[in-house]
């Protein structure tokens, strides 16, 4: 078996790409073509400013894992389907993971032919999306845990363990958990349950949301923080000893000469003393928060 190897140079630093073979026939597949391969980098993160890493992906999994020391350890791992030989490569191609370092933190495209951030829209359907192909790049990842995450993917579960600063997740289709939290989190999924855990009472305000699946955070028995729970199709439930906080004020809306209330269908308590806020919703599903 012949083994490839891709060398693609992205801001003076060597990509690697070791692919696992040459691209094989699938038997009766809709995609007969697949091919995989592996990106492995190492970077020292030591003298960043900002000490942040931002990964955009389209599909596949985010594995993200606190460790000591200061280098991010990342693993790329890409699988391409397609229904031809030319449809492969050009996927292969438009697909590679591009890994950018500036001095403020680690920048990663999962699906580097596109080269857009969390906050940046696509404005259709890309190449490597198309029925002529699929691809699947999964990211496991080793980082300080004082590393700040901005992190979505579209298809895909997305996890993230003892990081101690500020972490933001958006998905669309997969399952969503931060765990061994301690900075401020924001999640924001739609197919998907969420599982937030903190292993320090939060320091800062926190949002959860999906619209399909359960919302779960748990707490240490010493937070004092003010919580917002929000479910349509669902129920509230917390172990905490709470007490209610103010409604919010509705402004009604004047429609045919009759005032309309929008039901928010928000419950709002007070753990211990209260503090930051903390915003639990779904459409369909449970709200739970738990005390550690």
């Amino acid at each position: 078996m012949q083994v490839q190897i891709g060398l693609v140079a992205v801001a003076g630093v060597l990509l690697v790409i070791a692919a696992g073979g040459e691209p094989r026939e699938r038997g009766e597949s809709a995609f007969p073509f697949e091919t995989r391969d592996t990106v492995r980098r190492s970077l020292d993160v030591s003298g960043s400013a900002g000490r942040r890493l931002e990964l955009s992906n389209v599909s596949g999994a985010i594995v993200v894992t606190a460790t000591s020391g200061n280098t991010i350890e990342l693993v790329g791992e890409r699988t391409v389907r397609a229904k031809t030989q030319a449809a492969l490569d050009d996927a292969r191609r438009d697909s590679t993971p591009v890994v950018t370092q500036t001095p403020d933190g680690v920048v990663v495209f999962g699906a580097g032919g596109a080269r857009r951030g969390c906050d940046e829209r696509s404005p259709g359907r890309e190449r490597w999306d198309e029925p002529t192909s699929r691809v699947e790049t999964s990211f496991t990842i080793r980082v300080p845990a004082s590393l700040s995450l901005r992190l979505c993917t579209v298809n895909g579960r997305t996890s993230v363990t003892g990081v101690s600063a500020a972490v933001a997740v958006t998905g669309v289709n997969g399952r969503v958990e931060v765990t061994g939290a301690r900075g401020p989190i924001a999640i924001t999924t739609v197919n998907g349950g969420v599982i937030a855990a903190f292993v320090a009472p939060p320091d800062g305000a926190s949002s959860v949301k999906t619209v399909n699946g359960d919302v779960e955070m748990t707490l240490p028995a010493a937070t004092t923080a003010d919580v917002w729970l929000n479910t349509r199709n669902g129920g509230l439930f917390t172990d905490f000893e709470t007490t209610p906080l103010p409604a919010p004020v509705v402004t009604p809306e004047r429609r045919n000469g009759m005032l309309r209330y929008r039901n928010s269908g928000r419950l709002g308590v007070r753990i211990g003393r209260g503090g930051p806020e903390l915003n639990l919703e779904t459409l369909n599903g449970d709200v739970r928060v738990l005390r550690r």
